[in-house]
């Protein structure tokens, strides 16, 4: 379920992770944050500040510099005020031991006229699936 937005708070997130390291690829809830202003940047997010109100999403790459590399859109979607977004991209992960998989989820909302389970009931108004076959 999303937060309500603190007083002042414009721009809600949520960031989940599901990978082979945490809890048997369960989601996790690894970040939670408001803020009174839309950053600039957030992990591969890019967040673009719309004059009207809302934010331009785009994504400069993949999490955690995983594999296959995504093409960066730095502007795919307007999120306007009272709209929630989703993002899911997933990735492959190679170190000295092995490969392991993850999934990220960012939940993005605009404003302060978001229902707290806008991710819960239904679909959210921008669904954005940059998951690829990894096998």
């Amino acid at each position: 379920m999303l937060p309500s937005p603190a007083d002042g708070a414009v721009f809600v997130l949520q960031r989940h992770c599901m990978a082979e390291w945490t809890r048997q690829f369960s989601p996790t809830l690894v970040e939670s944050s408001q803020a009174p202003q839309v950053p600039r940047s957030l992990h591969v997010l890019r967040l673009a500040p719309l004059p009207q109100g809302g934010f331009l999403l785009g994504w400069t790459g993949t999490p955690e510099n995983g594999q296959p590399r995504r093409h960066p859109s730095p502007l795919a979607v307007e999120l306007l005020p009272g709209q929630c977004a989703r993002l899911t991209m997933n990735a492959r992960h190679t170190n000295y031991s092995g490969q392991y998989y993850s999934e990220t989820l960012y939940h993005l909302a605009c404003g302060d006229r978001v229902g707290v389970n806008c991710f819960t009931q239904g679909m959210p108004g921008h669904d954005l699936d940059l998951k690829a076959y990894l096998f």
